[in-house]
């Protein structure tokens, strides 16, 4: 026979004879402490008043409160009842605390609303991600070390990343395709022929895989990871690769030395047509990236994530252009970014690399 503790004891008895709602004011009474969350700014002060700062393990109350016939919207100070609902209510990045109601008002399904809160300690930020979030958190620090399309690695184990991809998509009637590499030795010509490129995740269900999950915060949570991971994406290869495409741009260029002016003609029609075929290259990436965020956020209830050997290809200094006239193209650019042109000032440990891409693909 197991023996509860006289407050365990009671949680039990209050769970079943009172509404949920009303288990967080039973505990108050009996001086038991319920964890509940605080999710603050980066500057530790509340998303909705940003004069209000907190500080760790202090007890915070609040100047002005309304009573509870307002219900859990009114005045005080509010918590999570779950870390993952941190995102319905405030902004990444920030701090994640655990916290004690120390004078409950009033409560719903997801909040908590307070005169008087205690700060216990701060907790991993992941955890507003749900039961993935180590894994992507992982993934973000992965992307800040991609040698973006440097293209130094083996383009077979492209080919086979590739391939893979294709053979998890096959889980929603993907049918495998060719696939072949193509060199390319400027960014324009790069960019006009991922014109005609289509996504095959696109085409299948692993695009938007993770809505069907019926689990009510992941229509939540995993768009945030996917914005959070896109602009991951988007900046790393786009401030990197647009640099290594202006300094291209210069070499070539013909006017007058040793820069033109900012009103040339010639010279702003280049720089235009240059900008959009890096920004559009960036695009792509950044567009897999989000697609591998929240496939890694819902992977507990998900087929096997093709996204992650799609992420492989670009790990290895490729670029996975999709399917162009009944094949699946991977992009060289190596010639353009590679070399004197390298997006990064040095260069990577392909060790690390593959180590870290093990760890939030396990």
């Amino acid at each position: 026979m197991r023996v509860h503790p006289p407050s365990t004891v009671f949680a039990l008895a209050a769970y079943a004879v009172y509404p949920p709602t009303l288990v967080v004011a039973f505990y108050a009474l009996r001086g038991d402490a319920v964890t509940l969350y605080k999710w603050l700014t980066s500057e530790m002060t509340s998303h909705r008043d940003k004069q209000f700062r907190w500080w760790p393990e202090g007890m915070h109350e609040a100047e002005e409160f309304d009573d509870k016939s307002m219900g859990p919207q009114g005045r005080g100070l509010h918590l999570l009842k779950r870390p993952v609902d941190a995102l319905r209510f405030g902004h990444w990045p920030g701090h994640l605390f655990e916290a004690e109601a120390v004078d409950p008002i009033a409560e719903d399904d997801f909040k908590v609303r307070c005169s008087k809160v205690r700060l216990i300690k701060e907790v991993d930020r992941a955890r507003v991600f749900g039961p993935q979030g180590d894994r992507f958190s992982m993934f973000l620090s992965w992307l800040g070390d991609i040698p973006w399309l440097e293209g130094e690695e083996s383009i077979e184990a492209a080919i086979d990343a590739a391939v893979e991809y294709q053979s998890r998509l096959s889980t929603w009637g993907w049918e495998m395709l060719p696939v072949e590499t193509v060199r390319f030795e400027e960014w324009i010509a790069g960019a006009n022929y991922y014109a005609n490129a289509v996504n095959p995740s696109a085409l299948t269900g692993a695009w938007t895989a993770w809505a069907e999950t019926g689990v009510d915060w992941y229509h939540w949570v995993a768009p945030w990871a996917a914005s959070i991971s896109w602009g991951g994406g988007w900046s790393s290869l786009e401030a990197g690769a647009g640099a290594a495409a202006w300094a291209v741009a210069k070499k070539e260029w013909r006017g007058a030395s040793p820069w033109p002016a900012p009103n040339d003609d010639f010279w702003k029609e280049t720089a235009n047509k240059v900008r959009r075929a890096t920004r559009m290259i960036a695009g792509a990436a950044a567009n897999d990236t989000a697609r591998a965020a929240e496939y890694i956020i819902c992977s507990d209830s998900l087929p096997l994530n093709p996204y992650e050997p799609l992420m492989l290809v670009w790990m290895l200094g490729y670029w996975p252009m999709g399917v162009i006239d009944g094949k699946f193209m991977i992009g060289d650019l190596s010639a353009v970014v590679g070399g004197d042109n390298t997006v990064h000032n040095q260069h990577r440990n392909p060790e690390l690399l593959f180590r870290q891409y093990g760890n939030w693909t396990a």
